[in-house]
């Protein structure tokens, strides 16, 4: 029992005095950047102490490693539930990994337990607007109003939760947080992102040439500001914005086609080829926008790539104009909907024009016999005859070995004819000619 102790005793020795000596090795690979040889050195992460969990955990954000470094910060929180650091490490953490739920989660609690700190709230309702949770959202930004009415940030989210719903509830939100901070970039962008697609193309340009006197080179802030000038037909104004942000690293698809549209609007069209040409290889493979290759057609045609131009147009109408297999479907799939409603009257409709795309004969059939079983024969004659004078001899009927016909397998031809038998029964019987 004694020798038992004995080697215990000097096993937690051992390890104790190889972890001393690791942390001079551990401290001189951080200080030389080799976090690999950290995440080596602290590989047994059982033996490890609070130091050399903190440098375990500083290799992993460095390296991006987030899986390796999740056991040791929930271990950690394990130890202390009440750490604001460790519910913020762990919230990062579930969101590099991509698990934002539980990232919205921790953030949450780090809000219950400093309901004071605005950058825990302002992480929690972020997360929760990246997972569409939109009405837990507007809660967490209505209690953080509630608690603090003067934070712009509140209501700047506020009103990003309501932005593809409600643009005027949107707009309420942004108003009232440039009531309160109007030299936010994210704020002004946003007021006059809505009010450009509300085409108030003059108060965007107001708002935003009002913030570029304080700061001239925040993007977001001047692609509202050039789109302005290009929606209101400015167009020299427009191109010096818009090549302002090429300059400054912005090659987006929305930049150079609305710098493309500037420069065909201000009769440069080689400008403008040029600029639409990259913005329309930017949309591939998903496939350019039409209103890109509209204009970029134009420009081609005014220039030396005439035939480019005549290609492009062409696209464009292909894209704009849905094709036949795509229309059948469509009318397919309303004939069933109107069936199932018990439509008859929108359905035949559907089929009707169904056959336009298709000329698919077994439809006259179908038509016939929804005709029929609303007992308007006249209608149902005439669609059932349609039908079969378009059926070739040789596909009317089935045949069995012997030739003969096979009436265990009855065609649709087969069964129109027995239908319009029983109309002529009907009618001679009602005294009606035939």
């Amino acid at each position: 029992m004694k020798s038992g102790r004995l080697l215990f005793c000097l096993s937690c020795t051992f390890t104790l005095g190889v972890l001393a000596q690791n942390k001079d090795s551990i401290r001189i690979a951080i200080d030389n950047y080799e976090y690999e040889k950290v995440l080596e050195l602290t590989s047994c992460t059982d033996s490890l102490d609070e130091e050399c969990t903190e440098f375990r955990l500083q290799a992993c954000k460095e390296l991006n490693k987030w899986q390796t470094a999740l056991p040791l910060l929930q271990k950690r929180l394990e130890q202390d539930s009440t750490s604001l650091k460790s519910w913020a490490e762990i919230a990062e953490c579930y969101r590099r990994i991509g698990d934002v739920r539980k990232s919205s989660e921790a953030y949450a609690h780090a809000v219950r337990l400093s309901p004071d700190k605005s950058f825990f709230r302002q992480k929690h309702i972020n997360a929760l607007i990246a997972l569409d949770d939109l009405e837990n959202a507007r809660k967490a930004c209505h209690d953080w109003i509630d608690r603090d009415s003067t934070s712009a940030t509140a209501y700047r989210l506020l009103g990003e939760t309501y932005e593809n719903e409600d643009p005027l509830s949107a707009f309420a939100g942004y108003n009232a947080a440039f009531r309160r901070d109007s030299l936010d970039p994210q704020i002004i962008s946003r007021i006059a992102n809505i009010v450009n697609n509300n085409g108030q193309y003059s108060y965007a340009m107001l708002i935003t040439e009002e913030y570029r006197r304080h700061d001239s080179l925040n993007i977001d802030v001047n692609r509202q500001n050039a789109k302005a000038f290009c929606m209101m037909k400015m167009y020299p104004k427009a191109i010096e914005r818009y090549e302002s942000l090429k300059r400054m690293g912005d090659n987006s698809y929305l930049t150079l086609f609305y710098l493309g549209m500037s420069y065909y609007g201000n009769y440069d069209f080689y400008s403008a080829y040029d600029n639409l040409k990259k913005a329309i290889s930017i949309m591939q493979p998903s496939g350019p926008n039409t209103g890109a290759l509209y204009y970029f057609a134009k420009s081609a045609a005014r220039t030396s790539w005439k035939e480019e131009g005549v290609e492009a147009m062409n696209t464009a109408i292909s894209l704009t104009m849905p094709t036949d297999s795509v229309m059948i479907r469509l009318y397919k799939g309303l004939a069933e909907c109107c069936e199932l409603n018990l439509d008859t009257k929108g359905e035949i409709a559907a089929l009707l024009k169904q056959y336009e795309y298709s000329k698919d004969n077994v439809l006259f059939y179908t038509i016939g016999c929804r005709y029929y079983y609303r007992d308007d024969y006249e209608n149902a004659l005439k669609y059932f005859n349609k039908y079969m004078e378009n059926v070739p001899e040789d596909k009317r009927y089935k045949y069995d070995e012997n030739g003969e016909i096979d009436n265990d397998r009855r065609t649709y031809y087969q069964d129109a004819e027995i239908k319009i038998k029983n109309i002529k029964e009907h009618k001679f019987f009602k005294g009606k000619p035939q």
